[in-house]
C-alpha cells in the first residue's frame, strides 16, 4: 500500500522491496449507530532511506458481495524507513446501508475474513511526486500479504 515510484524518481535503493508486512486491528471506538473510528498498526518493510507519506484512504469494503462499509482516512500518517517499521493509522468505517447490515446479522464473531472484500484507493507522497494505487475486489484476509512494489 506504501510507496514504489516516488523511490524510483527519488533515487532510493530497495524500494522494490518495500512491502507491507502486518496489519493489526487496534482500537475501535463508535463514532454514532452507523459509523466506528478503527485503528490499525502497520509493519512495513522500508529498507529505502526515505520517509513516506500516506495522505488518503477511501474505498468501500462489501461482505459476501453486498456494499458493506465505506472507508475514509482522517489524517495522514508515515512510513519511517528501516526495516521493519509500524506506522499508526485511522479509518473511518461508515456502514452503507443500516438496514442490510442488520440483515446480515451483528454478531461479530460469526463474521469471517474471508466474507470481505475490499475496493480501496490508496494515494501516497514521496520526494516530491504522488502515487496512487488502486485494489479492487481484494479479499480483506489477504491484502496484507498482497501489497508488495
Amino acid at each position: 500500500m506504501l510507496v514504489a515510484l516516488s523511490c524510483i524518481l527519488g533515487g532510493c535503493a530497495n524500494y522494490r522491496q518495500i512491502s507491507l508486512e502486518d496489519v493489526q486491528l487496534g482500537k475501535i471506538k463508535m463514532a454514532g449507530m452507523t459509523k466506528a473510528d478503527v485503528g490499525f498498526r502497520l509493519l512495513v518493510n522500508n529498507p529505502t532511506k526515505a520517509t513516506f507519506t500516506v495522505e488518503d484512504i477511501t474505498g468501500m469494503v462489501y461482505k459476501e458481495g453486498v456494499e458493506f462499509a465505506r472507508i475514509s482516512m482522517f489524517e495522514p500518517f508515515q512510513v519511517a524507513p528501516g526495516t521493519p517499521s509500524g506506522a499508526d493509522a485511522t479509518l473511518r468505517l461508515e456502514i452503507a446501508d443500516p438496514v442490510s447490515a442488520l440483515v446480515m446479522g451483528v454478531n461479530l464473531k460469526s463474521w469471517k475474513m474471508e466474507q470481505f472484500t475490499v475496493d480501496a484507493r490508496v494515494q501516497v507522497k514521496g520526494k516530491g511526486i504522488r502515487k496512487n494505487f488502486t485494489f479492487r475486489d481484494k479479499p480483506l484476509k489477504e491484502l496484507a500479504g498482497d501489497l508488495k512494489f
